[in-house]
């Protein structure tokens, strides 16, 4: 259970390809410390991750985005 808004958001679920949708904490997440939501909405670490850790170097801004598109997909 998360700590700011009480949600399930930081649950990982291994139920085929069905996600659940982002919630706020998620958001929180893709502005703080993006490779973790990344990590938590794909459940593995692929290529998404693997990218937002390049970006992660790359400068704030870039990995900010690459997540949050990322959870919203």
């Amino acid at each position: 259970m998360c700590i700011c808004c009480g949600c399930d958001c930081f649950n990982i679920s291994a139920a085929g390809n069905q996600q659940k949708p982002a919630g706020i904490c998620d958001f929180f997440l893709a502005i703080f410390l993006p490779p973790v939501a990344v990590y938590n909405r794909t459940g593995s670490c692929g290529s998404e991750v693997w990218l937002n850790l390049l970006l992660t170097v790359a400068g704030v801004i870039p990995r900010s985005i690459h997540a949050v598109i990322t959870l919203q997909n």
